[in-house]
C-alpha cells in the first residue's frame, strides 16, 4: 500500500499516523510518498 502525504505539518503527521496504524494492523508492505515542496512549487 502507498500512502501519499502532503509536505505541510498536518499532511506529514497524518501520513506518519496512517503508516503506523496500518503496520500495527499487520500490513507489512506500507510505503509513503511526500512530495518535495521545492520541486513541485508553482508560481
Amino acid at each position: 500500500m502507498l500512502i501519499v502525504g502532503d509536505f505541510d505539518a498536518d499532511g506529514a503527521t497524518s501520513c506518519a499516523m496512517a503508516v503506523s496504524v496500518l503496520q500495527q494492523m499487520g500490513l507489512r508492505e506500507v510505503a509513503y510518498l511526500v512530495p518535495n515542496r521545492l520541486s513541485l512549487a508553482t508560481d
